[in-house]
């Protein structure tokens, strides 16, 4: 290639608003080049930002651009691509994956964007070493150390996943110029000398996983060679299913052991000496087996539940219903957009009160929902039946349809399930009318809505919205 593109092997984002990395360019030719960057997700869907959009680069001239990459699936590939003067000069192509992000189901999450700690946290002595500080937790090297836990000798804490982001200023003693920061897991509750340990032990430098099982009593279960730098945010997290416990780095397991002493217990962030000054951020435990139920809201409590997201349109429900009723130009609520749900059943029951505007009958259930510009769209219009749609930045795409002629005021259950072959199966009162597996670049996760986006001043009802996992 005339211009070649360099960039990390494996790009992990680690924060759910994107995270930067960078791209390094050379120019391999005698010639001067004007240069403009473009990029496609030939899976998974998301965005890349830069700047500047184009530039030049010398004879020979190596460069490095700061980029900004966000993904909406768990996971996607990315292909980037540069051109001089209309033509391909050069590309490259990376698999993208991201960390958890906070999903219904989950066992607990923290982002700290409240301004303060979850009040499910227990700060352990001294109490004064933790703050807030720029929407993530703050552990004050003032102390020697600083411990929180959440869950500690909870019994139904088994198996899950556990993550954190954290970054580390270093100690406040001069002479001590290395780093540490750990997650624990399994934490027992009548002491905080109990627990699984794995985090940066920069003194090494590596990463390690211990077993405390009392004050002095430690065992090294694993380690891996790592050197930490300071003020950089690491993603640390952990899987533990019966005695197996897996430790990740940015994504990438580094350590794997079997170990029984601890089969349960709570979490915690902290460390336990030299004076650390760390953070901590987007905190997330996720139960490897997910509820019965994610997501069901009735409305008998006579308001909506407050997961979910009013886009637009009018939503109220009548005194004694037990139903909610949106109305207006259009109208969208979703629940847990870009949120982490994979295979999912959901189901609604809607009925159609029409429109004023016009004579046509609609009413959608929305799932794998990323944004308000991209998911997968199912439902009821009276002029070509059921319908399902998959939209992508905006643009419609029609999968598939069944004849079906609705009423107006008239209850209609409407289901979809999707399964990780990417097979939908839409029913109608409980009766499959469609399967469609989408094999085009298809939405891997996402959250669930309901409404009209179309502008027609369709009056809609919705009741007993349910979802339920697909393990």
């Amino acid at each position: 290639d005339r211009v070649s593109l360099g960039l990390s092997e494996r790009l992990f984002i680690k924060f759910p608003y994107g995270d930067s990395f960078n791209l390094t360019i050379a120019n391999n030719t005698p010639d001067t080049m004007q240069i403009r960057l473009g990029y496609r997700f030939t899976q998974g869907h998301g965005r890349m930002e830069w700047e500047p959009k184009s530039f030049s680069l010398n004879p020979l001239e190596t460069r490095d651009i700061p980029i900004h990459l966000d993904i909406k699936d768990t996971c996607g590939i990315i292909q980037i691509i540069a051109t001089s003067d209309g033509d391909t000069v050069g590309g490259i192509t990376r698999p993208v994956r991201r960390a958890m992000r906070p999903t219904p189901g989950d066992i607990f999450c923290d982002d700290f964007n409240s301004g303060k700690m979850s009040g499910q946290w227990h700060l352990w002595n001294p109490i004064g070493a933790w703050s807030v500080e720029d929407s993530s937790a703050k552990g004050s090297g003032v102390y020697g150390r600083h411990f929180a836990t959440v869950g500690a000798g909870d019994g139904n804490w088994t198996n899950y996943r556990f993550q954190m982001n954290t970054k580390m200023a270093g100690s406040i003693h001069p002479h001590i110029t290395y780093l540490k920061s750990y997650l624990y897991f399994r934490v027992q509750n009548d002491t905080d000398t109990m627990y699984y340990r794995f985090g940066i032990k920069g003194d090494e430098p590596r990463l390690v996983l211990y077993r405390r099982d009392g004050l002095y009593r430690w065992t090294r279960l694993g380690a891996y060679n790592f050197q930490p730098e300071r003020d950089i945010w690491y993603n640390l997290a952990v899987k533990v299913q019966g005695s197996s416990i897996f430790c990740f780095l940015n994504g990438e397991r580094v350590i794997a052991v079997n170990d029984t002493k601890y089969l349960s217990g709570g979490i915690g962030i902290g460390t336990n000496e030299d004076n650390m000054t760390n953070y901590y951020d987007d905190v997330v435990v996720r139960p490897l087996v997910l509820p019965e139920t994610l997501f069901y809201d009735n409305f008998n409590s006579g308001q909506m539940s407050p997961l979910w997201d009013k886009h637009f349109g009018n939503w109220n429900i009548p005194q004694d219903s037990g139903f909610v009723r949106a109305s207006g130009s259009a109208h969208l609520a979703t629940v847990a957009e870009g949120c982490d749900w994979t295979n999912f059943r959901y189901r609604v029951r809607t009925r159609i009160k029409g429109s004023d505007l016009v004579s046509t009958l609609r009413s959608y259930i929305f799932f794998r929902v990323q944004d308000t510009l991209n998911y997968y769209r199912f439902g009821i219009y009276n002029e070509t039946g059921l319908e399902l749609h998959k939209r992508v930045n905006g643009n419609w795409q029609f999968l598939a349809g069944d004849d079906f002629k609705p009423e107006k005021d008239v209850w209609y259950i409407l289901k979809i399930e999707i399964q990780s072959n990417n097979q939908i199966k839409c029913y109608l009162n409980d009766t499959l009318r469609i399967t469609y597996t989408d094999n085009d670049n298809p939405f891997i996760n996402g959250g669930i809505g309901i409404g009209v986006v179309e502008h027609e001043e369709m009056v809609v009802d919705y009741d007993d919205v349910l979802v339920q996992p697909l393990q």
